[in-house]
This record gives C-alpha cells, sequence and structure tokens, in this order.
C-alpha cells in the first residue's frame, strides 16, 4: 500500500516461473504488448531476476497494472474517443514537426531505439498563462495565450543537421504563426556515458521558450489523431 498526495495505490508484484527463458519477452518490437491477466489482475513483467545454473529456473518480475493507468491500457475500440485531445500543452505541434526526424513524446520513445530520433519534454510546471482569463467560444473551447519550455534533446544528430533543425523550427514559427518564440534557443552538447566501452552519446539538447493560443494545439492534435488510430487484431495467445 502506497498512500501519495494525489492518490492511495495498491502494488502487487508477481514472479512468473518458467523452465526455460522466454524469446518472445524479448522482442524488440512496438507492436507487441504483453499483458498477463490473472485472477482478475492484469500484470506486466518489466525486468528477468538473476538465473541460478543449478534450479535452472528463469523469474521474471513484474507489477499490476496501476489502478491510474487502467485508461491507458485498451482491451476495445468500441466507444474510444477519437476526437477529444488528451494533452494540455504544445506537444501535438512538436510531434508533427517531425521532416528531420522521428519525434517522441518523453517517457514514450520506442524500445532501445537507434538514432537518428529526437524525444520533446514539456516541464509541467513552466506551463504558465499569458493572459488573465481566456476567452470562450460558443462552444466553452479556450482561447488563451500559454507558455511552455520544452526541452528538445537529439541522439545520432551531427552539428549541421541539428543547426539545420534550429533553423526549420525558427521557419515554422515565422511561416504559421502557431507558436512564438520567446528565447534564442542554442543547441548544446550533452554526455550520456557507457563505462564498458568507455565511449558517449552522440547526443544533443536544445530548449525552446514558446507561446501559443491553445485552441490552435487541439486543431493540430485533432489531425495527429486522425493519423494515429490504431487497429486492434484479436490474437489466439490465452490470457
Amino acid at each position: 500500500m502506497h498512500q501519495l498526495a494525489e492518490r492511495t495505490t495498491v502494488y502487487n508484484h508477481v514472479i512468473f516461473t518458467s523452465l526455460q527463458p522466454i524469446q518472445d519477452f524479448n522482442l524488440v518490437n512496438p507492436q507487441f504488448l504483453y499483458i498477463a491477466n490473472y485472477q482478475g489482475y492484469k500484470y506486466g513483467f518489466s525486468r528477468r531476476e538473476n538465473y541460478y545454473k543449478q534450479a535452472d529456473l528463469y523469474h521474471y518480475r513484474g507489477d499490476t497494472l496501476y489502478s491510474i493507468m487502467n485508461t491507458q491500457v485498451i482491451d476495445s475500440m468500441t466507444g474510444f474517443d477519437t476526437t477529444s485531445v488528451i494533452v494540455s500543452n504544445s506537444l501535438p505541434i512538436w510531434l508533427g514537426l517531425n521532416q528531420f526526424f522521428p519525434m517522441y513524446p518523453s517517457y514514450l520513445v520506442e524500445q532501445n531505439l537507434p538514432p537518428v530520433y529526437a524525444s520533446v519534454d514539456i516541464d509541467p510546471r513552466q506551463t504558465t498563462a499569458l493572459q488573465d482569463f481566456p476567452l470562450l467560444d460558443p462552444e466553452s473551447n479556450p482561447y488563451q495565450l500559454v507558455k511552455d519550455t520544452v526541452k528538445i534533446e537529439l541522439f545520432g544528430v551531427r552539428n549541421h543537421d541539428a543547426l539545420n533543425f534550429v533553423n526549420y523550427i525558427l521557419d515554422y514559427s515565422r511561416n504559421t504563426g502557431n507558436i512564438g518564440l520567446m528565447n534564442m534557443p542554442v543547441m548544446q552538447d550533452d554526455k550520456v556515458t557507457q563505462p564498458e566501452l568507455t565511449i558517449i552519446a552522440q547526443k544533443k539538447t536544445i530548449t525552446f521558450e514558446v507561446s501559443y493560443f491553445q485552441t490552435t494545439v487541439n486543431n493540430i492534435a485533432r489531425e495527429l489523431i486522425q493519423h494515429a488510430l490504431i487497429t486492434l487484431t484479436p490474437g489466439t495467445i490465452p490470457s
């Protein structure tokens, strides 16, 4: 039992024991997601415990689906909302700026994804209003000017291509007016190490401070939703 400020959650751990390694768990494929269903609880496995050759047993450990994550696992498209926007910041704009490389939301990058790609992290504490009160249209949609601090982390990008990406964002701001730049962003070299090989990753970071109207983001997000729907195909794997 974990009692936090915003929720009280029970974390149930599960150990799955097998006589042989489950190679399917090692598949790096965003098209597959394994969820176990046991006695009414859904589980996911995040790690394999230490293997002891004498016992010849393989132990996989995971947790139940957290209560706050129930809305994130979709069992059926029936009744699924395909029009409403989830996020409340400028993330949809940045996900659409993928002319040079794929853009991923922070914490949602595909497993073991090789470069080149970029992740978008928007600090929720830095999303602030730039006007005193929002304007509401006849459908109660807010028309408010707000500000975001957006950190873009790029992997596998050389300096010239990184600067072209910056110019791409500047041109997008000037030509569309969807975002306004409130700082002069500068590309920075970052350090991610792997001591086994004594190397550092080819990583760069750039931070934008941008202003935008919430209605503009909602319109862009709805266009992205229409291109992001999945197709569910029931499999033959028993639950």
